[in-house]
């Protein structure tokens, strides 16, 4: 299949240096700042997938007092030697960045923390390509807007392709949200307010290999919510299947599934009415990982393994 997330000439990974590719530590002098493995093994992951490599760094501008000649002087050969020592040979390396101060922050409207460029390059759904699948509530659509806002966030954890939904009455209106990502993929869903219509149609549109698939009967941010089970994801040595599963109204609110498993599972299921939490349970045999929501804990349905264990007796 085609990679959609394949980036073009105009993408980069813009990487800090200090803190980021060094190990801050304050003992030691900027030729001899350790690296962090982890960055710069993803970094090289990046590249691989066809990014460009920028550094971009603020180190000594309050040294220098901005002076842009001091520091290509004194300052960027030290870089230069250090990145060599390394073995990153970055595209581009950018002086001169504004130094926010031992107490500020850089925002960014595309910024990725350490810890998600890691996960994102170099955890176990790196070499996975995704659809988002969304199950509205209700087809309101700046509630879908706002929606696609939050799953937009997805893309700081996973390659992810596309972004399905329900396809809504009048598209003419799309907030720009929508309107303006090329990315999104309508589904022609005659009655939206069916779960088992929704999941069977969503999954036969997607085409990658793996699907996220968010249910919303009310609002989630299911970034957030990977993002709290970000570290015990990142401790599978492979791909997993994994649920958010919520005890406080016994509910499934997202799934992450290889394709082909949850079309098994909805064809099996065809005569029944499916929930998000009847297609998880049915997975459940193949194997998979329930996460608590909110709390960070593990936890599986009550009725997960009693689904599963009938499914291997049958």
């Amino acid at each position: 299949m085609n990679d959609d997330s394949r980036p073009n000439a105009d993408d980069a990974i813009v990487l800090d240096l200090d803190g980021t590719l060094t190990v801050d530590d304050k003992a030691a002098a900027y030729p001899d700042k350790p690296v962090n493995a982890a960055t710069l093994a993803a970094a090289h992951a990046a590249r691989e997938r066809g990014y460009r490599v920028v550094v971009a760094t603020s180190r000594n501008m309050r040294t220098y007092r901005g002076d842009l000649e001091q520091i290509r002087r004194h300052t960027q050969p030290v870089i230069e030697q250090w990145l060599a020592r390394e073995g990153l040979a970055p595209d581009a390396l950018a002086i001169g960045k504004t130094w926010c101060g031992p107490r500020g922050f850089y925002v960014d409207d595309r910024n990725m923390h350490v810890e998600e460029f890691v996960f994102r390059f170099q955890g176990p759904y790196a070499g996975c390509l995704i659809d988002a699948l969304y199950l509205p509530a209700a087809m309101d659509l700046q509630a879908l807007a706002a929606a696609h806002v939050r799953h937009r966030k997805l893309e700081r954890l996973f390659r992810v392709a596309r972004f399905i939904y329900p396809r809504p009455r009048q598209e003419e209106a799309l907030p720009c949200e929508l309107r303006d990502d090329a990315r999104i993929e309508w589904a022609s869903i005659a009655h939206t307010d069916d779960d088992t219509a929704c999941i069977d149609c969503l999954t036969r549109v997607a085409r990658s290999d793996w699907l996220l698939i968010v249910g919303s009967r009310q609002p989630i941010d299911v970034y957030a919510q990977l993002l709290v089970h970000q570290e015990r994801l990142a401790e599978f040595s492979r791909p997993a299947i994994a649920a958010g599963y919520k005890p406080h109204d016994d509910s499934v609110s997202w799934l992450l599934a290889p394709r082909a498993l949850a079309r098994q599972a909805c064809a099996v299921a065809a005569a029944q009415a499916v929930s998000l939490g009847d297609l998880a349970g049915r997975l459940g045999a193949a194997g998979i990982t329930w996460l608590l929501d909110p709390s960070g804990a593990a936890a599986q349905p009550p009725w997960a393994s009693s689904r599963a264990d009938s499914r291997r007796a049958g």
